[in-house]
């Protein structure tokens, strides 16, 4: 990438709370016209724009106290941009781990996963991020992720150094959480979940959520089909083939008419906010499954 990207990149990776800023930016239509008239911002804008739409300001405390009796304690991982336009599928985690008896820890040093800047040819920074994640998340918790594409990076990640200690969040519920004293509402829906390739190739743990959706009474659960194939988003490469790209998103909405569902589901908030965009001119929107699953669980 050119030196300008890059270095706006490792702005926002060192700092996650600018990806807030700039995208809350983004909303000034002046600003809009202004990179419009830049060539090689031009083809930024529709992704640009789409997740200004979703941005919510939001901070968190450094530990959230489980309800009731302690089980447990565990770490959980932001991500930067998903920090900022995820917000209410990481505070249904959280409510969902507190919930079960779980302590979470979110400690605010922590910083972008590298993804981004790997995706971007910048090893050397990705690098710099991995020793302050393992300075953050140093010790022996669980570090739990939402985002599923910043998990198989620190899964995967040498210079990260955490291995089997990342989890998504769905995969810690389904090997831990008590289910006694707690119940799900029924939801008479068809819901089509969408498998991101980072969930089901690196973590491999996109199972854990059907187990999960599956103990809400009276809803249909429909793999969406062709979950094998990427949707598109995958990081940067939308941006980087979007022609290709949306051959593949255009798969993606075949199989999610054909599906008839009334709602869908997706656990890599890039891949949902992609779909999305297609989605534009129907009354649908891909959430992320623990948000589903939380505001259908209660205490009983």
């Amino acid at each position: 990438l050119p030196w300008p990207k890059c270095m706006g990149l490792r702005l926002l990776a060192f700092q996650p709370k600018w990806w807030g800023r700039s995208l809350a930016l983004l909303r000034s239509p002046m600003l809009r016209r202004v990179l419009h008239a830049v060539p090689r911002l031009r083809p930024l804008l529709p992704s640009l724009q789409q997740l200004s739409q979703h941005h919510q300001s939001q901070s968190w405390s450094d530990n959230y106290p489980p309800q009731g009796a302690q089980r447990g304690e565990v770490m959980l991982f932001l991500g930067c941009v998903a920090r900022s336009v995820d917000v209410p599928a990481i505070d249904a985690a959280i409510a969902l781990l507190t919930l079960f008896g779980f302590r979470v820890h979110v400690p605010s040093q922590q910083v972008c996963c590298g993804a981004i800047l790997k995706h971007a040819g910048d090893a050397a920074a990705a690098a710099d991020l991995a020793q302050r994640n393992r300075e953050a998340f140093a010790g022996e918790m669980p570090l739990l992720v939402l985002a599923s594409g910043c998990g198989a990076d620190l899964y995967d990640s040498a210079d990260a150094g955490f291995g089997a200690r990342v989890m998504e969040v769905a995969a810690f519920l389904d090997q831990h959480a008590d289910w006694q004293g707690v119940e799900c509402v029924p939801l008479a829906a068809r819901v089509a979940i969408h498998d991101p390739c980072s969930l089901r190739n690196v973590l491999r743990s996109e199972q854990a959520y059907y187990r999960l959706l599956r103990r809400i009474p009276g809803m249909e659960l429909l793999p969406l089909a062709g979950n094998g194939q990427c949707c598109g988003a995958a990081g940067m490469y939308h941006l980087q083939h979007p022609d290709i790209a949306q051959q593949l998103r255009d798969d993606k909405m075949a199989a999610i008419k054909a599906a008839q569902a009334d709602r869908i589901v997706s656990a890599n908030f890039a891949c949902g906010m992609w779909i999305n965009g297609a989605l534009r001119q129907s009354a649908q929107e891909v959430q992320h499954p623990l948000l589903l699953l939380q505001q259908h669980i209660r205490k009983v």
